[in-house]
C-alpha cells in the first residue's frame, strides 16, 4: 500500500495541495508499522518534491520522528532525512527552537556505537553536527548542554555489554 502511495510523488506538480498533505500523513502513519523504513524514504522524497506542503508539515512531523524508538531498520532513512532537510534552507528558515530540539533528539540515539555500526553512528555525528552550526547562535548554548548529555549517556553502557561486545570482535 504505502509503495503505491510513494509512486504518485513522482506525481506533485500535478496533485492538489491537500492530497498532498492526505499523502504525507499516510506515510507518517506507517512509520508506526513493519512499512516504517519505506513511509520515511517516501517522505524524503517528498521533502524533495512537496516542498510547499512540507513547510507547513515538518514540525509535525518532526516531533513524531522524535517519538520513534531508533532501531536499525529506520536508522539510516531517518538520519538520511535529516540530512537532505539540512540543504533545503526554505524548509525550515522559520525553524524555532523546539524544531531543532526536535531535530537533535530524533539524531542523539543514532549516536550509539554499541547498537548501530559504524556508518549510522558517522552518519547521526554528521547531522548533529551540520544542525548545530545551522542554527540561531542564541539556541547553540542549550542546544550544546544537550548534545553532550546525549552522546555522554550514549557512551555509558553497563560494563557487561561493554564485555560482549569485545567477545563478538575477538
Amino acid at each position: 500500500m504505502f509503495s503505491c502511495a510513494i509512486a504518485f510523488i513522482c506525481y506533485s506538480s500535478t496533485i492538489d495541495t491537500f492530497t498532498q498533505k492526505l499523502l504525507n500523513n499516510s506515510l507518517q502513519t506507517g512509520l508506526v508499522s513493519r512499512s516504517a523504513k519505506i513511509c520515511m524514504e517516501g517522505l524524503t522524497l517528498c521533502l524533495m518534491e512537496m516542498q510547499d506542503s512540507m513547510v507547513t508539515l515538518l514540525p509535525k512531523l518532526l516531533l513524531n520522528l522524535s517519538k520513534m524508538s531508533a532501531t536499525k531498520l529506520v536508522a539510516v532513512p531517518v538520519l538520511e532525512f535529516l540530512s537532505n532537510l539540512i540543504r533545503l534552507p526554505n524548509l525550515y528558515i522559520s525553524f524555532v527552537e523546539d524544531q531543532y530540539m526536535s531535530i537533535f533528539a530524533i539524531a542523539l540515539p543514532y549516536t550509539n556505537p554499541f547498537k548501530f555500526n559504524q556508518y549510522t553512528v558517522a552518519l547521526a555525528h554528521h547531522v548533529l553536527s551540520m544542525w548545530f552550526l545551522k542554527c540561531r547562535i542564541p539556541f547553540r548554548r542549550e542546544f550544546a548542554k544537550f548534545i553532550l548529555k546525549g552522546l555522554r549517556n550514549n557512551l555509558n553502557v553497563p560494563h557487561e555489554q561493554i564485555q560482549k561486545e569485545r567477545k563478538k570482535l575477538v
